[in-house]
């Protein structure tokens, strides 16, 4: 169990539970802390039409850009644990991939999120991040196994507005050092 020591406080902090739209609303008011890597274009991103697999309309909780790929990012939140998660942001990915189009137009005219050319960008490979305080393993393994087309992050909140994240896959900073390690070893010395 993880736990955090305040040396101020001279205690462990408490864990505190907060609201999905609460975690909505610190990540999206945090961005660039949270995911330099990605472009911001909204939050509650509403799809209308036949976009879950019930047949009803759906809103993505933060719908992001990723410029370094091409692609369009799904990033859906979960209180605690969800063992629907991966089919709803299955049914998200399907839905934008059946109307890229539109959803490229709200984009650049809509948010006005300046986007490479319409046809540069991935219409059948949209990422997804899942955030929640937990995963089944099955949502663990097939993330693994996705290579980057599927992040998991666990979170964990405590008092004083601190928030624990933890990336169960493709964390940027080891990509970073990654990346680091490749170009130190291709330049001559």
């Amino acid at each position: 169990m993880i736990k955090i020591y305040s040396t101020e406080k001279g205690t462990f902090l408490k864990k505190v539970n907060k609201s999905e739209i609460e975690l909505n609303r610190f990540l999206s008011e945090n961005w660039i802390h949270f995911f330099p890597q990605y472009i911001f274009i909204k939050s509650e991103f509403t799809l209308d039409g036949n976009v879950r697999s019930r047949g009803t309309s759906g809103r993505i909780d933060i719908l992001a850009f990723n410029p370094k790929t091409n692609r369009f990012v799904v990033i859906e939140l979960k209180r605690d644990i969800d063992k629907n998660i991966r089919n709803q942001v299955s049914d998200y990915r399907d839905f934008i991939e059946d109307n890229f189009a539109k959803i490229y137009l709200l984009t650049t005219q809509k948010f006005n999120i300046e986007l490479p050319k319409y046809e540069t960008i991935a219409e059948d490979s949209i990422e997804v991040v899942m955030i929640a305080k937990s995963f089944s393993q099955t949502d663990v393994d097939k993330a693994r196994k996705s290579s980057k087309e599927i992040t998991l992050i666990k979170y964990v909140w405590f008092e004083n507005q601190l928030l624990l994240i933890d990336y169960l896959n493709n964390d940027p900073d080891d990509l970073i050092e990654k990346g680091k390690i490749a170009l130190a070893s291709i330049i001559p010395r």
